[in-house]
């Protein structure tokens, strides 16, 4: 599907004139790079909530729809495991479309609202989102990226406990996973470690990943029903991966490199807590590799920080050093899409929308 590659292509270029162009104009004479922002948001929100057949669990979504408007929310509840927040938008909408539409234009907006924000080169960020959370994630597993999409900004309230609370509360009506996002108490705002402690921490992750998978069977035992519910569900559905894979080589280089240029990074307000927090996703995906689906439903609320990082680190550097980087990022942007679509083509193509016919484009 051709639709696909114009995507990336067009953000790609938005990414050269980003970081070349915007990059260097002041910051009050940035109204084209916001009319250009808002614009690229909207067709997002049109893309994702119109599509129709595509994604993942798009016929699951659509079924528990059906059984939905067939029972009470109590009913609804307890047969389906699926959190009250999704059940109670499902009723409140009645209608299957407009439920897409909806979830699209609410997280879509929170997200991109907050990459514009916080991101100095948000179509970089945007472009290397493409094939890690916004083709899987916003386009398929839709709960947890309205969950996620949420905690962003509890993250920056956490001072705040109501707010950073009541946020969290309001993520986990449609996704129980955001209670890790608890974790973002626990991290320093201004604070970095050293290297060696840094690097200490992702041993013991990949000791996790060896040795302790039988051990966290275990234990979800004795977590709460609906949390042991969805472990032994993906447990069950998934296979274990034990070991050391190429994407983690990926993630943990990417690390090094953030670190490398660290005061570049924490020179801005939120460069440290999002370094931090970035951290944590790759040590729950080192830690938890023998558990796909926690880690990477785990990572994910934190995962968005690394395209947040790449653009602060870009904005900051000249030369060639901000060349070759910039290359390198892009570099991964197109592998990432590429091996999504090589794996999941087929619950993406052909894309389908059902507010026009775009048959004759690929």
């Amino acid at each position: 599907m051709i639709i696909y590659p114009i995507i990336g292509i067009i953000l790609f270029l938005m990414s050269l004139i980003d970081s070349y162009v915007f990059a260097n104009m002041a910051k009050n004479n940035m109204v084209i790079q916001r009319l250009v922002f808002i614009f690229i948001s909207l067709f997002f929100i049109f893309f994702v909530g119109f599509r129709e057949n595509c994604g993942f669990d798009y016929d699951s979504y659509d079924n528990l729809f059906q059984e939905f408007s067939k029972s009470s929310l109590i009913q609804s509840w307890r047969n389906s495991n699926i959190e009250l927040g999704y059940i109670i938008l499902n009723i409140i909408l009645g209608n299957f479309k407009l439920l897409l539409f909806s979830m699209a234009l609410i997280t879509i907006t929170l997200q991109f609202l907050f990459i514009y924000k916080y991101s100095p080169l948000p179509f970089l960020s945007l472009f290397l989102l493409l094939g890690v959370m916004i083709y899987p994630s916003i386009m398929g597993q839709y709960r947890q990226a309205l969950a996620v999409s949420i905690m962003c900004w509890a993250f920056i309230s956490k001072d705040n406990k109501i707010k950073f609370f009541f946020l969290l509360i309001i993520a986990m009506f449609f996704h129980t996973s955001a209670l890790f996002g608890v974790i973002v108490l626990l991290i320093p705002d201004n604070k970095l470690l050293s290297l060696w402690l840094y690097l200490i921490i992702m041993s013991l992750a990949l000791l996790i990943n060896f040795f302790v998978k039988q051990l966290f069977v275990d234990i979800t035992n004795y977590l709460p029903g609906m949390i042991s519910e969805r472990v032994d569900y993906y447990s069950e559905t998934d296979d274990y991966i034990v070991g050391f894979n190429a994407a983690m080589v990926m993630r943990i280089v990417v690390f090094l490199i953030f670190y490398y240029f660290r005061k570049e990074i924490t020179s801005y307000p939120k460069g440290t807590i999002f370094f931090n927090l970035y951290f944590v996703s790759l040590f729950i995906y080192l830690g938890f590799g023998f558990l796909p689906q926690i880690s990477l439903r785990a990572g994910y609320y934190f995962y968005i920080f690394e395209f947040i990082l790449t653009s602060m680190l870009l904005f900051r550097l000249q030369g060639p050093t901000k060349f070759i980087l910039f290359m390198f990022f892009v570099g991964i942007g197109f592998y990432r899409q590429f091996v999504f679509f090589s794996d999941w083509s087929l619950d993406y193509i052909p894309y389908q929308n059902s507010l026009i016919d775009i048959s004759s484009y690929y």
